[in-house]
């Protein structure tokens, strides 16, 4: 299996994003994640389904929403290199045989300690200098994958409005723990080649925990015998991945408080979760006896069914100003997985909002008032943002904190609408970006 296809499946495995772990909604994600505080169409209803109301007093009737999100949150820069060293099992694998085809030019580790054994590996060597350098960036920095469609469709005017929202969600967390006697492995291998001569002091010094790694054996004519990394290696890789089918009906309905409208409504949501959870030793990799990771991840479905609901409030204290609180996944879901320790988990969580319209701008900004588990991700979102313009044409302008990521916590949201196209991103670094375009359109 080619790296590339490990990284991949150790990349399709870590938790989904529904809701709150990441926005949905592309405009929202260009204002900053902000999106309770009157929102638009169905997207907008998504977010904070008393947004209902809000679009019935608009004069709006129907409303239909396409979309599709992603996050890609990559510290340890695995899709870089997944991409430069595609073929880097394989590499391994012909490096060593290409030194064990070579007959020794000494004939008895008894010669000096520097007696060339086999001289032009400067190439192989720094083909190990560039594995090591891999191992230590990726060793435990956690890369996340999380990606999302949505479809849906509203009718706001009548007394009673309501909206069906059908989302389907991948994501995938994975994990590389490198171990240090793997370290000292493929080190030993860079320090033994890369100044270009293999040495009998090289192959004499070549132990790692009183394992002799490099051997001269007579029995081969001579010919040089290196310990398989299959017999070596003791790194571990893998994740876990959660694929949610979700179906939401929501529905709103207006009361009067203080002469000024109080908006209630609530989302019920039912959710087919999918999970797989697997760790492979990398040195199952190079053996071809032994079940890939792709393998042990397959057989490790576990198929859930939970039930949850958001609850959402707006109250207008004027006609332009107004606040809102949202109540996101008032029941607790829990997904199985195949280790019956682990569960991937969905907690409720609190979120405030405010929405100031200036003219054609429009401010927005929302908190959470408690940190959340969305799919197993831990999240605490703060958002911020401006649209400048109305009707057709908007820019979208904001920034967001979310204190429960690893890193890249904070970020610059930006965004446009353009009639029913709407584009919007998170921008933290280039291993940390979040993207998602939708078409969305309401009808008077």
């Amino acid at each position: 299996m080619t790296f590339k296809k490990c990284v991949f499946i150790a990349a399709t495995a870590l938790t989904l994003v529904s809701t709150n772990s990441t926005a949905t909604d592309s405009r929202a994600i260009a204002l900053g994640g902000s999106a309770i505080s009157l929102g638009q169409g169905v997207h907008g209803v998504w977010s904070n389904p008393a947004t209902l109301l809000h679009l019935n007093r608009r004069g709006q009737g129907l409303h239909l929403r396409l979309g599709a999100t992603a996050d890609v949150r990559d510290p340890g820069e695995f899709f870089e290199t997944a991409v430069d060293n595609q073929t880097i099992v394989a590499d391994i694998t012909d490096s060593i045989n290409a030194l064990e085809g070579n007959a020794l030019e000494c004939l008895s580790v008894a010669l000096s300690i520097d007696t060339v054994c086999i001289d032009n590996t400067q190439d192989i060597g720094e083909i190990f200098e560039n594995i090591v350098n891999i191992a230590r960036t990726v060793n435990q920095r956690p890369f996340e994958i999380l990606a999302q469609t949505q479809a849906g469709l509203a009718y706001s005017s009548s007394r009673i409005p309501f909206a069906i929202h059908v989302n389907i969600g991948v994501a995938g967390a994975g994990e590389v723990a490198t171990t240090q006697n793997d370290i000292d492995y493929l080190t030993l291998l860079q320090e033994a080649l890369i100044d270009g001569e293999l040495t009998v002091g090289d192959i004499t010094d070549s132990v790692i925990e009183g394992q002799q790694i490099l051997s001269i054996n007579p029995a081969s004519s001579n010919f040089l015998e290196i310990d398989e990394p299959q017999d070596v290696l003791t790194s571990v890789f893998g994740g876990t991945q959660l694929v949610r089918r979700q179906i939401g009906l929501s529905v709103g309905y207006e009361f009067t408080v203080a002469n000024r409208s109080l908006d209630i409504g609530i989302t019920p949501k039912i959710s087919s979760l999918t999970t797989n959870r697997a760790a492979n030793m990398i040195a199952a990799e190079f053996d071809e006896t032994s079940p890939g990771i792709t393998e042990v991840f397959r057989d490790t479905d576990v198929n859930t069914t939970t039930f949850t609901a958001d609850l959402g409030a707006t109250y207008l204290l004027n006609d332009d100003l107004s606040i809102s609180v949202v109540t996101r996944n008032l029941i607790p879901e829990e997904a199985d997985t195949v280790l019956e320790s682990f569960t991937i988990k969905t907690t409720p969580q609190v979120i405030v909002g405010a929405s100031l319209q200036l003219g054609g701008i429009t401010l927005n900004a929302d908190a959470a008032l408690n940190t959340a588990e969305q799919d197993g991700v831990i999240t605490r979102p703060f958002g911020i943002g401006a649209e400048l313009g109305r009707g057709n044409y908007s820019l979208r302008l904001g920034g967001s904190i979310d204190t429960g990521r690893i890193t890249d916590k904070a970020a610059f949201n930006l965004g446009f609408g353009l009639g029913p196209l709407q584009i919007g991103a998170r921008l933290s670094s280039l291993n940390a970006i979040q993207a998602g375009a939708q078409l969305s359109y309401s009808f008077r």
